[in-house]
């Protein structure tokens, strides 16, 4: 087997949103650990599965009336062959990567003024909350 351990680290800095969604998020929604997954489906399947995960919330950012509406053409179709009770799976799983990656966040104000239109601003300026 070839080592791709330099790629990892090439593709993805030793901190920030990527490094979370690699090191928790794939085990979470995965519900395997990185080893076991890249012996069941190859070393980079959860490389390309983060970076799916990561693009898919820009997705929903930037089309959210698309994301909710592809969102259900999904639920219905995995209902075809699974209960309403397998897919509370995708609730937990929703849940735990909350806990797993709590967001902490300024209101908005210099700097995050540049993200106008995508960051509530329920909070006075200068106040940290968690969402």
């Amino acid at each position: 087997m070839i080592n791709t351990d330099w790629l990892r680290d090439a593709l993805l800095p030793e901190d920030g949103p990527p490094h979370d969604i690699y090191w928790k998020v794939v085990p979470i929604w995965c519900g395997q650990s990185h080893d076991e997954l890249a012996e069941r489906l190859g070393d980079e399947y959860p490389c390309g599965y983060a970076a799916g995960f990561q693009e898919g919330i820009v997705q929903a950012m930037l089309r959210p009336e698309w994301a909710r509406g592809f969102y259900f053409k999904l639920r219905e179709y995995y209902l075809v062959t699974h209960t309403d009770e397998d897919l509370q799976d995708w609730e937990h799983r929703a849940d735990e990567t909350t806990r797993a990656i709590p967001i902490r966040r300024l209101s908005p104000g210099p700097p995050l003024d540049r993200l106008q239109g995508f960051v509530p601003s329920a909070a006075p300026t200068g106040v940290e909350e968690t969402i």
